[in-house]
């Protein structure tokens, strides 16, 4: 075991000298350095850094005080905020900060380590890294297992972090295939007691859907930090997008703000995408049904559409999912589709909301044969208070 440092008064904290250390060191380094400064500190036999893979299904070393590590499965049970896990001489810990998940701080060997220095020292090594990686590639080509195309790495720029867990409210999404994405994008943002989420989906591949998705979310952002109200949000997306194009991309999108204060969600659906689910848990399990909501063109079809928010009551425990259309419209062998009632069957059974997005996507691959024909995103958003 490595010589443990004094941390007392007179000297820096575990968190303190990790901080230090790690502002000191080339962003490129950043990863390695923090897994040798915990490791000293702690007096710890081996310290692993695994990020979560762009697909959400693998673990992938960023940093190591040994040898590289391989990566390994992701197990959600792993990635709950501020919960360590001990097996005997190993811990994990999330590394977590503002209820973003980015991976797993492994600790093998420092037994004598208190949960409470471990998560501190995780929540400090996750906002090093994601300053890092605003400066060098290397943090974010760890989470990656091959090449991306020009519209994936267009699209994985714009995106929000894939989870976030906040004390009203729980957000999780996937979006697949991670390494080609181009039509489909989401976006969201925790404001207070009002949450707001968007799912788009442009019709083409490559670049020739990647761009009007991408000018569609840019819109609708602009549109909500101006004040603006949903339906209006949508609005002005829908008129920058048929501006540019003149009628010749078209973006379906379904745009939720959820006031927690209010029990109350607006929700605009444009565009012909499969139905937003409400879950409302009870008893020994949860009762799925769709919202009656109006359907109105997708963006960008027509020089002035108009859009209507419908509503929603969502109680605290309610949860709801929104995905594109790749998901349930994929089809098996025998040309049968994987459908919307399957969909909302996988989310009422769920036995928790976090990895739902994942395990919607790994079911469409399967029935699709292990391959998914067009994009497909999943959004979960689970209100906890």
């Amino acid at each position: 075991m490595g010589d443990r440092i004094d941390t007392s008064p007179s000297g820096p904290s575990p968190t303190d000298a990790l901080r230090r250390a790690a502002l000191d060191a080339p962003a490129d380094r950043v990863g390695p350095v923090c897994a040798t400064e915990i490791a000293r500190r702690l007096g710890a036999d081996l310290v692993e850094l695994r990020l979560i893979d762009r697909a959400g299904r693998t673990l992938r070393a960023v940093g190591t005080s040994g040898t590289s590590a391989a990566p390994r499965p992701r197990r959600d049970g792993d990635l709950r905020p501020g919960v360590v896990h001990r097996d005997r001489d190993r811990a994990d810990v999330a590394l977590a900060a503002r209820g973003v998940v980015h991976g797993v701080l492994t600790v093998h060997g420092a037994t004598g380590t208190t949960d409470e220095l471990l998560v501190d020292l995780a929540e400090q090594t996750a906002l090093l890294l994601v300053q890092a990686s605003r400066i060098t590639d290397l943090v974010e080509l760890r989470r990656r297992s091959t090449s991306y195309s020009v519209s994936a790495e267009f699209g994985w720029q714009l995106l929000p972090p894939t989870s976030v867990v906040s004390d009203r409210v729980r957000l999780a999404a996937a979006i697949e295939p991670a390494p080609r994405v181009a039509s489909d994008l989401f976006d969201w943002s925790i404001d207070g007691d009002r949450v707001w989420v968007a799912v788009v989906d442009a019709r083409g591949r490559s670049l020739s859907a990647a761009l009007p998705a991408a000018l569609t979310i840019t819109a609708l952002r602009h549109a909500r930090r101006a004040g603006l109200s949903l339906a209006d949000q949508v609005s002005l997306a829908d008129q920058v997008v048929h501006d540019h194009w003149r009628g010749r991309a078209e973006v379906a999108a379904t745009v939720l703000s959820v006031d927690l204060d209010a029990d109350r969600a607006e929700v605009v659906r444009a565009g012909e995408e499969p139905p937003v689910l409400l879950l409302r848990r009870g008893g020994a399990g949860g009762r799925v049904w769709e919202p009656g909501l109006p359907i109105h063109e997708a963006l960008g079809c027509f020089e002035r559409s108009s859009y209507r928010a419908g509503s929603v009551e969502v109680l605290a425990g309610d949860a709801l999912l929104v995905v594109s259309a790749g998901g349930p419209g994929v089809r098996d062998a025998a040309g049968r589709a994987f459908g919307g009632e399957a969909t909302g069957a996988s989310f009422g059974a769920a036995e928790g909301l976090a990895g739902l997005p994942h395990a919607l996507i790994e079911s469409w691959r399967e029935h699709g044969g292990g391959e998914l024909a067009r994009d497909a995103t999943a959004v979960v958003v689970d209100r906890r208070a």
